[in-house]
């Protein structure tokens, strides 16, 4: 087992202690969670990507996995926090 392998493996930081991982995200993933900020069910969400409603379930999963997220809203949150949203940020706040 390779050094860094081996390193991610012992890891035993919870997720939701953890910083956020952007660079992580899947471009889907990225599309799914504006569309989950914007108020779309998963039906509409697979349809819009072309994918299987499970698939796009389980790609937010993951996501919110990567974002040390507990759900969809906790994900938006941390999103909207860190200005990867489009009107959200910093910038919007001034």
């Amino acid at each position: 087992m390779s050094t860094q392998l081996a390193s991610v493996a012992a890891d035993t930081t919870p997720a939701a202690t953890r910083p956020p991982a952007f660079h992580r995200l899947t471009r889907d993933q990225i599309r799914l969670l504006h569309m989950l900020a914007d108020g779309l069910t998963h039906d509409q969400m697979a349809t819009r990507v072309g994918c299987h409603t499970t698939t796009a379930r389980a790609r937010l999963h993951r996501a919110y996995q990567h974002l040390g997220a507990s759900n969809g809203p906790h994900a938006v949150a941390i999103l909207a926090r860190s200005g990867l949203l489009p009107g959200t940020g910093k910038a919007a706040r001034l």
